[in-house]
């Protein structure tokens, strides 16, 4: 949508979604288009909960005009975070500053270094929920690179 200004009020995420049942942080689950908790399986409808989010509409916006538009007030995770960058298949890898990578999780080398950004990541306005599951997505992936006739074998 040109000629619209980027909305510089985002929406942010205010709470997690908790299982009734046992308390664990739920899941959601393209599939089944219901919060699931890992921990004990039970699942609960999202569409109630999200409504009482006071969820914002999605706008579309062009991306060029966008980013061009987006003040740095608009960037930076609001949390301390840390930045590492793979030597091996130079992957970037960000997590909780309390947290210690010992392993890049692309390619699993340990020769990671510390990376700092020249800018700090934008901050997304809104998020979608997912409409495959993970394990659907990484069969697909395996199927598709499986099919390639000049891959790697290492790759399959």
């Amino acid at each position: 949508m040109p000629d619209q200004p980027p909305n510089l009020n985002p929406a942010v995420a205010q709470k997690k979604f908790s299982c009734p049942s046992c308390g664990g942080e739920a899941q959601w689950n393209p599939a089944k288009k219901l919060l699931v908790c890992p921990f004990c399986g039970t699942t609960s409808p999202a569409e109630a909960e999200l409504a009482a989010g006071g969820g914002e509409t999605i706008v579309e916006h062009d991306l060029v005009a966008a980013l061009r538009g987006l003040p740095d007030s608009a960037r930076g995770w609001q949390a301390d975070k840390t930045a590492v960058k793979c030597q091996s298949c130079q992957a970037i890898s960000v997590f909780d500053a309390t947290r210690v990578g010992q392993r890049c999780d692309f390619c699993g080398s340990t020769a990671l270094v510390p990376y700092t950004e020249v800018k700090d990541a934008f901050r997304p306005e809104s998020l979608l929920p997912m409409k495959v599951h993970e394990t659907q997505v990484r069969d697909s992936l395996r199927g598709w690179y499986g099919s390639r006739w000049f891959a790697p074998n290492k790759l399959k």
